[in-house]
């Protein structure tokens, strides 16, 4: 009876019958589970932002604007600030916004230690360059640490398209990976063993009055629960073309439609 009803609900299709790899690994779990929380409060994505003490002094913080971090016009000089929080426990993502024009040549996001060198006196990949820090280029679509480059390709949108203006980066403290999300597409995961280090977001900066905003999405702690893995292995099995249609139209009981309704998405917040 429970195989006619699934059979049911997913009708086959030449294209089920031969599904194709996907191109990118699905978003964690945990992370669509945080992604679906209500966004961080104001005053806690305050509590999350650049550091206005912790930064090269060619970066400041303006008041009116607190999470984003603007860079002064200075020649040969590369300069970087971290974020007020670290972290060493849970699932954390932010949004970076870093408009494509204003990156230059050594565009770094990452995460570091409290270890890690904020200011150089020269054009040059800060995050990255020694143990303290794991740096994505995006200018190069580069995964960096200790002055190397991570694996034989790139990390980042497929081809020459570049990285978008807005994207995600994540933090899985716990399992000790740091990935990125581009258009709601997760990357995969750019590092891994970072387990055991309390680590904050780290921007490498070296264009003129370039704007770096953090944003803070939130936490997620816990291990998802039995319920939510039942929704989540049926709403991967309709596919993407089915979980748009209307549930009513399936032959299952009202409540079994209710709970596998996708959840409400993610919204982030225009204002800096």
């Amino acid at each position: 009876m429970g195989l006619a009803l699934f059979r049911a609900v997913l009708p086959s299709s030449p294209e089920r019958q031969r599904p194709s790899l996907p191109a990118r690994p699905p978003k964690p779990l945990r992370l669509e589970l945080l992604l679906e929380q209500p966004p961080a409060s104001r005053p806690e994505q305050l509590e999350h932002a650049w550091s206005p003490e912790d930064c090269s002094p060619n970066l400041s913080v303006h008041p009116d604007h607190p999470l984003t971090a603007r860079r002064k016009p200075t020649e040969h000089s590369t300069d970087c600030i971290r974020s007020k929080r670290g972290y060493a426990s849970g699932l954390h993502a932010w949004e970076l916004v870093w408009p494509l024009r204003e990156r230059g040549t050594h565009a770094v996001v990452g995460l570091a230690t409290m270890a890690a060198v904020l200011h150089s006196d020269s054009y040059t990949a800060l995050v990255g360059r020694d143990a303290e820090s794991w740096g994505w280029d995006l200018s190069k679509k580069q995964l960096r640490h200790v002055g190397l480059t991570e694996g034989s390709g790139s990390y980042g949108p497929a081809g020459a398209s570049p990285v978008p203006d807005s994207f995600l980066m994540v933090l899985d403290a716990d399992r000790g990976s740091l990935g990125f999300v581009v258009e709601g597409e997760y990357l995969g995961d750019a590092f891994c063993s970072l387990k055991g280090k309390t680590l904050h977001p780290i921007v490498n900066c070296v264009w003129g009055n370039s704007g770096v905003t953090l944003r803070y999405i939130g936490s997620f702690h816990r291990q998802p629960q039995l319920t939510e893995l039942c929704r989540r292995t049926v709403q991967r099995a309709m596919g993407p073309r089915q979980t748009g249609l209307s549930l009513a139209s399936l032959p299952l009981p009202r409540r079994l439609q209710i709970f596998l309704q996708p959840q409400k998405g993610h919204e982030h917040e225009a204002q800096d």
